[in-house]
């Protein structure tokens, strides 16, 4: 677990509400509860002692909240695109990577449990490294096992850049899953931070979204939510990824107004979620073993940045 814990590792857990309110604009704290479900509080609540046992695995990253926003929708706020977790009738699975805590599984197996959308349970992979998934066990098994009756639950290490753990968890989905393709959806919250793993990371998303997962007729979506802390040693990663997917930020608007603006854009922090499916043609492409996957890419991650820009500071 060495990339959990870097040197000089000094943080503190993260204020749920406090980053709420700077993602909603809403200071109505039975409108944030909406959006804070089932037990995520008491993972809020245990987040100093997590950290203490399994380093920044153990905190709730601030991207994760605009990621959980997102996926519960509430009714005040209006996305475009909307959120298709509840409304895919793929019969995929949804595979979290870097799933860490679990506090977005939980908002997950929480949607799925409550809109009656499937009529059998929907297979929700919650992925980390092996010694993180003892922290997924305690905050999510019994919780999403005795009260989501549509959830079949898998926790599963997958290293990035692991193709092993990549084919396990081939093997593990194609068990449980009754569908011609194993995922519908790759949720990445806050995953883009380390360059060491912008190689891995990239590998295993394209891993995870080629055959036997996807293939061209049902290719995965991917959630991605991302927070940017240093674009110089950060936009490698978004060059490459955009060589093998078409992305684009959801946008965002409050449901009484008509302006719609890039979620995310904030005074204090700049955020985004991106939407994102391999370009057809990579399907055929081999997968590099090593990061060299890094030294080719395109500008697609710098064409948004300008356009998100306000026009005075283009």
């Amino acid at each position: 677990m060495e990339h959990n814990f870097p040197d000089a590792l000094s943080i503190q857990g993260s204020d749920s509400l406090s980053w709420l309110r700077k993602f909603t604009g809403s200071e109505d704290l039975e409108q944030l509860s909406q959006v804070s479900v089932w037990d995520e509080q008491g993972v809020v609540a245990s987040q100093t002692s997590d950290i203490k046992a399994f380093g920044i695995a153990g905190r709730i990253w601030e991207a994760t909240y605009i990621m959980t926003l997102y996926l519960r929708s509430p009714h005040y706020m209006d996305f475009d695109p909307p959120c298709s977790i509840s409304t895919n009738y793929h019969r995929g699975a949804i595979v979290e990577l870097g799933a860490g805590t679990g506090y977005i599984g939980l908002s997950i197996a929480s949607i799925l449990s409550s809109n009656g959308l499937f009529k059998s349970p929907k297979t929700l992979a919650l992925t980390d490294l092996s010694d993180v998934c003892h922290l997924l066990e305690r905050n999510c098994r019994k919780k999403i096992s005795t009260e989501a009756s549509y959830v079949n639950l898998v926790i599963q290490p997958l290293e990035w850049g692991n193709m092993g753990h990549g084919q396990q968890m081939a093997y593990t989905l194609s068990g449980v899953v009754k569908s011609e393709t194993l995922v519908s959806h790759i949720i990445c919250s806050d995953l883009v931070y380390f360059p060491e793993l912008f190689g891995p990371l990239l590998r295993s998303l394209i891993q995870l979204s080629s055959p036997p997962f996807a293939s061209k007729k049902q290719p995965v979506e991917i959630i991605i939510s991302y927070m940017i802390r240093s674009l110089p040693k950060e936009t490698p990663f978004w060059s490459a990824f955009g060589l093998w997917f078409d992305f684009a930020p959801v946008l965002v608007r409050q449901r009484a107004s008509e302006q719609w603006t890039r979620y995310g854009d904030n005074q204090d922090v700049n955020c985004f979620i991106f939407i994102a499916r391999r370009k057809t043609e990579s399907l055929a492409w081999t997968i590099p073993d090593d990061d060299i996957i890094l030294k080719k890419g395109n500008d697609a991650f710098e064409t948004l940045l300008l356009m998100s820009l306000p026009s005075n500071e283009k």
